[in-house]
Parts: C-alpha cells; sequence; structure tokens
C-alpha cells in the first residue's frame, strides 16, 4: 500500500482537509491517498490534491518519503508544492 499526498502552502497558509472515514471522522489531514496502479508518485499526488480539494497544482518536489511498520507495511509519501489555482 502506497499512500501519497502534498503539504499545500499559499501566502504562508497551509490547506487541510476533514477526514469523511468512520475512524478518522472530523479530524484534520493533508490530501492524500492510495496511489492507482501504473500511476507515478507525482501523479497520484496530483490526483488526490485535485480529488479531495479541488485545486489544480504543480508539484516542486519530494518532501518526505517513509517506510513504517503499523498493523501492516506502509509507505508513505508527501509531495511538496507551493503553487495553486484555487483556495
Amino acid at each position: 500500500m502506497i499512500i501519497t499526498g502534498g503539504i499545500i502552502e499559499k501566502d504562508g497558509k497551509f490547506l487541510l482537509v476533514q477526514e469523511a472515514q468512520e475512524k478518522v471522522y472530523g479530524k484534520w489531514n493533508i490530501p492524500a491517498g492510495l496511489l492507482d496502479f501504473n500511476e507515478t508518485i507525482f501523479e497520484g499526488a496530483k490526483r488526490e490534491i485535485y480529488e479531495e480539494t479541488g485545486c489544480k497544482v504543480e508539484l516542486t518536489g519530494i518532501l518526505c518519503i517513509g517506510n513504517y511498520d503499523w498493523i501492516i507495511d506502509c509507505t508513505e509519501t508527501y509531495i511538496n508544492k507551493t503553487e495553486v489555482n484555487k483556495y
């Protein structure tokens, strides 16, 4: 399972989303989700950001890649971006 998303900053403010899934309902998070099959981490990050916020973004690089062993092996990838067309 690979999770990809983005930290969106504009004018010193950060865009967060409120979770809708029952386990984390109402908690604030960065826009993120599962990487689709045959999708690059950049494509996945842009898609997830758009799906969750409606923002079309340009990515500037990779902020962090980590492999965490919680209940299952899970790799998290966060993409740092600085340009947003909406919000």
